[in-house]
């Protein structure tokens, strides 16, 4: 299995859009769209993911795959 290293820039750029995604979504009932020209080659690449919600440091929900 290999790793994807992110810099911090980018790392903070995949915060906002899941940010901006949850926002977007709870307003429009719909995904955020997005186009990949927006994001570096590296945050372009398939990869597996795994996303997880809290607030207050509590668990409030996650969602992910080992799969790209």
């Amino acid at each position: 299995m290999s790793f994807i290293e992110l810099t911090p820039d980018e790392k903070t750029r995949l915060l906002d859009i899941a940010r901006q995604s949850i926002n977007y979504g709870l307003q429009h009932g719909k995904p955020l769209p997005v186009k990949p020209a927006d994001f570096s080659k590296t945050l372009q690449q398939q990869a597996a993911t795994f996303v997880t919600l809290q607030i207050n440091h509590q668990l409030r929900g996650c969602i992910g795959t080992l799969n790209a």
